[in-house]
Formats: structure tokens, C-alpha cells, sequence
């Protein structure tokens, strides 16, 4: 599947005014170099060398004129963006810090108490998640999924932000099986357009979605738990920032899912016991 580079055509149109700057500045030397040969008037009282001498000093202040705008314009970004990045490490801890107290209680909790507050920490990191896409996705919506224990299915376990509930992915339906080998395989998937660029095994056309990012919810020794999905009506929503912000949500829910299933009761919810179910 082919992914968009972020930035390609700006670092190339910033490469590309580089060489305009560099060529100004070689014009303007080799119109110097030429004033030696010039000679007679271009006007009254005015020769061809003077004529040469101005506009080789004038391309050269040119060339370094645009150097030194475009050296403070690059600056000025670097600083914005570090600006962004602080505020984005601010907004992250704000809205997830939450989550984070929700998942501190689960420990405390017997396994079906530990079960049952799987649904509130979902919930609470979908809503968060979704409000902190909020400035860049248009319309997210966010939802956890658990897979079953049998792995022949994928649960909503929580969900926040746009429009209904998301739907569940069950073995056998379209795009579902390899939804499901996805996630038991770690793979995370990023559509940013699903006219132009269609997931594997997707045939719904009339899916609200345009764009979306999945990643696998999965312990340190690589058991799928189930996965993060947050897609949007509009297409290239989800660039690296987004899909670093998913993938953090990601790994806060694994610690949530180790704890309400642990290895000795990974398999729970195919006996019986509900995985997220409210008290």
C-alpha cells in the first residue's frame, strides 16, 4: 500500500530555492567577471562596465538577502514546531493522565472487577483520544476491540468521538480475516484514502470513513489483545504526529488489557466471562 511522504514537496521546493539562490549568486560573479571586457556606453554617460558592476552586486545582495529571509524563515518554523511539540506533550498529558489514574485502580480489583473496569478505561482512552485529535482529524472516531478468545472475532470494547458505534469484525465477513490475522500478527494498517487506496479485502462503498489508522493492542511477549482503530470522513487525516499519538493510547491500553487478563487467564473471556462488561 503506498503511503504519502510527509513534507516531499516542501523539502523539494526548499531544495529548489536553495539552487535558485546559489545560481543568483554565480550570475552575479560571472556579471562582474564580464564588466572587464565591456566596453562603450549603454546610455549617455553611463557604459556598459558600470552597467555590469551594478548588476553584479545586485544579484549577488540578492542571492544573499533570500539566504538570510529564508535562514529566518526556517528558524521561525523550528521554533513553531518546537512550540507545537511542547504543547502537544502538554495536551497528551492532560487528557490521558485520566486514563492513566482508571488503569492504576484495576490492580486492586478481583479478575471480575478487573474485567468489568476494562470497559470504563476503554471508554475513557477513546474519548480522551478522540479529543485530542480533535485540532488535526476532522470528526474522529475512536474504538478498542477485544479479541475474542478463540480469535474468530474482534469486540467493541469502548468507544468515543463521531457518529455510531463502531461496527465489530467477525471471521468470514469481508476484510474481517484479515483484520484479524492483522492484529494477531502486530501489523498496524494506515488508509489515508479508502476510495483511492482501499484497505485489503474492503469492498463496502458506502463505508462514512475516508481515512482511518489501526493498531494492534499487544503485550511485551506479543499476545494480541485487540486493537485501537480511529478513522474519519475525510481522506489524509492520519499523518506521523496522529499516528504517534494512536500508538501511545495503544501501548497504555495493553497495560490495561495485561492486567484484566493476565497469562494465566488470557483465554477468560472464551469461558464465559465477558470481556468490559459494566457493573
Amino acid at each position: 500500500m503506498t503511503e504519502r511522504t510527509p513534507g516531499r514537496w516542501k523539502r523539494v521546493g526548499l531544495t529548489t530555492l536553495r539552487i535558485v539562490v546559489l545560481a543568483v549568486v554565480a550570475a552575479g560573479g560571472l556579471v562582474l567577471e564580464a564588466r572587464q571586457d565591456a566596453v562603450g556606453d549603454f546610455l549617455d554617460g553611463f557604459s556598459w562596465q558600470w552597467f555590469y558592476t551594478v548588476a553584479g552586486w545586485a544579484l549577488i545582495l540578492l542571492g544573499i538577502v533570500s539566504q538570510v529571509v529564508w535562514g529566518w524563515r526556517v528558524d521561525l518554523i523550528e521554533a513553531r514546531n518546537t512550540t507545537d511539540v511542547a504543547q502537544i506533550r502538554v495536551t497528551m498529558k492532560d487528557a490521558l493522565k485520566p486514563v492513566l489514574a482508571k488503569v492504576s485502580e484495576m490492580p486492586d480489583l478481583d479478575a471480575d472487577g478487573r474485567a468489568a473496569h476494562l470497559a470504563v478505561v476503554a471508554s475513557d482512552a477513546s474519548w480522551a483520544l478522540a479529543t485530542l485529535l480533535l485540532r488535526h482529524v476532522d470528526r474522529a472516531r475512536v474504538g478498542v476491540y477485544g479479541m475474542s478468545g478463540d480469535g474468530s472475532a474482534l469486540r467493541i470494547v469502548g468507544y468515543g468521538g463521531r457518529g455510531e458505534k463502531p461496527g465489530e469484525f467477525l471471521a468470514g465477513r469481508p476484510g474481517a480475516d484479515l483484520a484479524l490475522q492483522r492484529v494477531k500478527d502486530g501489523s498496524p494498517l494506515i488508509v489515508h484514502d479508502r476510495r483511492s487506496d482501499p484497505p485489503p479485502g474492503w469492498d463496502r462503498e458506502s463505508a462514512e470513513w475516508r481515512s482511518f489508522v489501526s493498531v494492534p493492542i499487544v503485550s511485551n511477549d506479543g499476545f494480541a489483545y485487540g486493537m485501537l482503530n480511529v478513522d474519519s470522513p475525510s481522506e489524509e487525516m492520519f499523518q506521523d504526529t496522529e499516528q504517534q499519538i494512536v500508538s501511545v493510547v495503544a501501548e497504555i491500553l495493553a497495560i490495561a488489557f495485561a492486567l484484566a487478563f493476565p497469562k494465566s487467564e488470557r483465554r477468560a473471556p472464551a469461558r464465559g466471562r465477558k470481556v468490559g462488561a459494566r457493573t
